[in-house]
């Protein structure tokens, strides 16, 4: 066990699945896939890992961009003041973007997180770019 830097605390069970099938074994054989100090890890777990890493900061944050510029734009649109409709979309996205951030790492499905928050993105951005003209026409009277 001396190999394994998780091993040694009470979270053995829950990380070190070798434990379960062989429980005192100590040949090392299964470290291989942990993550320890000095060690590597095993490019099978590190590429789901580094997907969701970058699904939680780069896809929430165009998720959330979408979110904001859509809400403004409706607010706007309804007769909201400019400003105030940017605040709250903007206080409303921030408060989901951690939801979200939180949500990318519950979710079991790669493909789910990426398909909801990649195309919830594009459509809702597509659709401010293409409502936005229509307000500003509509506010200088064109």
């Amino acid at each position: 066990m001396a190999n394994c830097a998780f091993c040694l605390g009470v979270y053995a069970f829950a990380i070190c699945p070798g434990h379960i099938d062989r429980p005192g074994s100590d040949n090392g054989d299964w470290h291989d896939t942990m993550s320890v100090p000095g060690g590597r890890m095993n490019s099978a777990l590190a590429l789901p890992l580094m997907s969701r890493v970058f699904a939680a900061i780069f896809a929430v944050y165009a998720f959330i961009w979408g979110v904001v510029s859509l809400g403004v734009v409706s607010l706007s649109a309804i007769g909201v003041d400019f400003h105030s409709a940017e605040q709250s979309m903007l206080m409303f996205g921030l408060l989901l973007y951690v939801v979200l951030f939180i949500w990318v790492f519950a979710v079991k499905s790669l493909l789910r997180i990426w398909l909801v928050l990649g195309l919830g993105a594009v459509l809702m951005l597509s659709a401010a770019w293409l409502l936005q003209p229509l307000l500003l026409c509509q506010e200088a009277a064109c």
